[in-house]
């Protein structure tokens, strides 16, 4: 019986023993103190904007804007750069013109030299006058 005393008694020091309490977490709180601004109220209105002047532009040929030489609002004169135009296609039809002008010159020296050349031949009675005109 000195047993059963022997092992109920830590048993029941064990049972007797206190639940811990689970504590409860601990949620941060953000804050922010609250200062006077002195951005006043803010108004909106409803409204059309338009330009105190109006210029027409233009450029005495067509194309596409590559560079502007001015700001909005920048004072200009009459004759200031105010933009530039892509010039690209006018380069490449330049450089046919050129191109068709050498053809031209070619064609043109060629020629002359097949006249002497005939002229040569009809002094010499080596061609008909028929072929000397053709």
């Amino acid at each position: 019986m000195r047993l059963k005393y022997l092992f109920l008694i830590p048993l029941s020091l064990v049972a007797c023993k206190s639940k811990e309490v689970e504590k409860e977490a601990i949620r941060p709180v953000f804050y922010e103190v609250v200062e006077s601004s002195s951005m006043g109220e803010k108004r909106s209105f409803s409204g059309v904007v338009q330009a105190r002047l109006d210029t027409k532009l233009s450029f005495k040929v067509g194309g596409v804007v590559a560079q502007m030489h001015v700001q909005m609002g920048d004072t200009v004169k009459a004759g200031d750069l105010i933009a530039r135009l892509d010039d690209a296609d006018y380069q490449v039809n330049f450089f046919k013109s050129e191109a068709a002008l050498k053809n031209a010159e070619a064609q043109m020296k060629m020629s002359a030299s097949a006249l002497l050349r005939m002229e040569h031949l009809y002094l010499s009675n080596s061609v008909s006058l028929s072929d000397y005109e053709a």
